[in-house]
């Protein structure tokens, strides 16, 4: 939708499908079924772990990654946001709440974390990452 814009914007279009409210409702509902796509398990969030590649190894050998300082906390947690949850975007980044993330424990015994975009429909199951 971004490169749409940014195209039309190009184009001399006195509009912006993004942030016009004329737009909205079309806004809203691609954005509702892109988060149905990605609570059926499609779209961009992968369905199963994978392992560190070599670059993310470095960087978290070389404190670049960790809680060393701000700036290697700050970088780690967007790392994780974006590799276990599918968050991507800076406004998705930005528009994140505490309320979005609970502490659970499973039947067994084990802890996780779940996280809801907003009010999840009926039926949908959130996103969950084992601590």
């Amino acid at each position: 939708m971004a490169a749409l814009d940014r195209h039309l914007n190009e184009q001399g279009y006195k509009f912006s499908i993004i942030r016009d409210r004329e737009f909205h409702s079309s806004k809203q509902r691609l954005e509702g079924k892109a988060r149905q796509l990605r609570q059926s398990g499609l779209g961009k969030r992968p369905n199963k772990a994978r392992s560190l590649t070599e670059e993310e190894e470095e960087l978290w050998k070389a404190e670049k990654f960790g809680s060393k300082t701000p700036d290697a906390l700050i970088s780690s947690m967007w790392w994780l946001l974006t590799q276990f949850f599918g968050i991507r975007s800076r406004q998705e980044h930005h528009g994140m709440k505490m309320e979005n993330f609970q502490l659970c424990k499973n039947d067994e015994g084990v802890k996780f974390v779940q996280f809801t975009e907003g009010s999840l429909p009926q039926g949908s199951q959130p996103f969950l990452f084992d601590i």
